[in-house]
C-alpha cells in the first residue's frame, strides 16, 4: 500500500511504503481510480488512493444467505451487510497492520476511525508545512463495501513528485487498480448525477472534472468512452446500489445517460460553486500538472460529453 498525503508541495510531501501483499492479507484488494498508474493519463485525482473491498468480496457472493443478483432485493440486503461487516474487517484487519507500522516507524501519526458507517479510517500526521488550510494534513483512506471492483489489473504507481528532487528516491507501489474505462464511466455519472442535482458534495469534488479532462486528453479517452460494456455495467450497478433523484425528485436515470445523454457541465449555481471549489483546489495546489482553467476545463468537458455521446450511436 503507498500512502501519499495530500499535500501538494515539495515540501509537503510525505510518502510512506511499509505494508505489502502477501504477508498482510489485503494485497488482492483494490484501490480506486484516484491512483494514479505512472501517471497516465496526466495527473488523475489528486486525493489519497481509495482502497477498494469489493462487494463480492465481503460477502463471499451468495454465502451468509444473501440473495443472489437474480433476486430483486439483493441490492438493499448486501448494502446493509456491506455497513455491518466492513468496519469489522477495518477494525480487525487494516487498523492493527497500519498501526503497527506506523509504530515501527516513528512517524509521530495516529489513526481514527471515522464516517457514518465507520467505513473511514483517517491518518493524522504531522504537517511540515501549512498551506491555506483548505488541504488538511490528513489521510483519508475511504473503504468501498459496495462496488464491484471490474474490471481491474495490477498498475504501478509512483508519487508526483518522483524525479524532482535530487538525490531523493521515492518509494513505488503496484496495488490492483480499476480500469481506466470503469475509471472514466463512474466519473462521467458522478458528474452527470451533480448536473442534474445542481448541489457540490463537499471540498475537492471538482477534482472529477479534472479527472475527466486528463482522461480527454490522453490515448485511455476513445477506448474508454467505446467500452460500452463497462458503461453500462456501471449504469446497472449504480441503479442498483447508488439511485439519486434530480432537483424535480425523479430517480435519475443511469442507462439513459450512457446511452448518449451523458450530461457533465453543470449550469448556473451549480457551476458558479464548482469553480469556487476549483478555485480552492488550484490555489492550494491540490491539482498538480497541466491543470486547466476554470472556463477551459468546462469547454473539456463539453467535448468529453460530447464525444461520449456520439461513440453510443456510432
Amino acid at each position: 500500500m503507498g500512502i501519499i498525503p495530500p499535500g501538494k508541495k515539495p515540501g509537503r510531501y510525505v510518502p510512506w511504503v511499509d505494508i505489502y501483499a502477501e504477508p498482510s492479507g489485503i494485497g488482492d484488494h483494490q484501490f480506486r481510480h484516484r491512483d494514479q498508474p505512472v501517471r497516465k493519463p496526466p495527473r488523475i485525482g489528486h486525493d489519497p488512493p481509495d482502497p477498494l473491498v469489493t462487494i463480492l468480496r465481503i460477502h463471499r457472493s451468495r454465502h451468509a444467505g444473501l440473495p443472489g443478483h437474480d433476486a430483486p432485493e439483493y441490492a438493499l440486503k448486501w448494502t446493509k451487510a456491506a455497513r455491518e461487516r466492513l468496519p469489522e474487517w477495518i477494525v480487525g484487519t487494516v487498523q492493527p497492520l497500519i498501526q503497527e507500522a506506523l509504530d515501527r516507524a516513528q512517524y509521530g501519526a495516529r489513526l481514527e476511525i471515522s464516517g457514518r458507517d465507520g467505513d473511514t479510517l483517517l491518518l493524522h500526521y504531522p504537517a511540515v508545512k501549512q498551506g491555506t488550510g483548505y488541504v488538511a494534513p490528513v489521510i483519508k483512506l475511504e473503504f468501498g463495501g459496495r462496488a464491484t471492483g471490474e474490471p481491474h489489473a495490477a498498475m504501478p504507481v509512483m508519487c508526483d513528485i518522483d524525479g524532482k528532487v535530487d538525490g531523493v528516491t521515492f518509494p513505488t507501489a503496484s496495488p490492483v487498480v480499476m480500469s481506466i474505462a470503469r475509471t472514466f464511466w463512474e466519473k462521467a455519472t458522478a458528474t452527470h448525477v451533480y448536473c442534474a442535482q445542481g448541489r457540490i458534495r463537499g471540498e475537492r469534488y471538482a477534482r472529477h472534472w479534472h479527472d475527466l479532462a486528463a482522461i480527454l486528453r490522453s490515448s485511455h479517452f476513445e477506448p474508454a468512452i467505446n467500452n460500452r460494456q463497462v458503461a453500462r455495467a456501471v449504469a446497472e450497478h449504480k441503479s442498483n446500489f447508488f439511485s439519486e433523484k434530480d432537483a424535480k425528485g425523479h430517480t435519475i436515470d443511469y442507462f439513459t445517460a450512457v446511452g448518449g445523454a451523458l450530461q457533465v457541465v453543470p449550469e448556473g449555481a451549480a457551476r458558479r460553486a464548482l469553480s469556487l471549489d476549483y478555485a480552492s483546489m488550484l490555489e492550494d495546489q491540490v491539482l498538480v500538472g497541466d491543470a486547466l482553467p476554470f472556463e477551459d476545463l468546462m469547454a473539456a468537458c463539453a467535448e468529453v460529453a460530447a464525444r461520449a455521446n456520439a461513440a453510443e450511436k456510432t
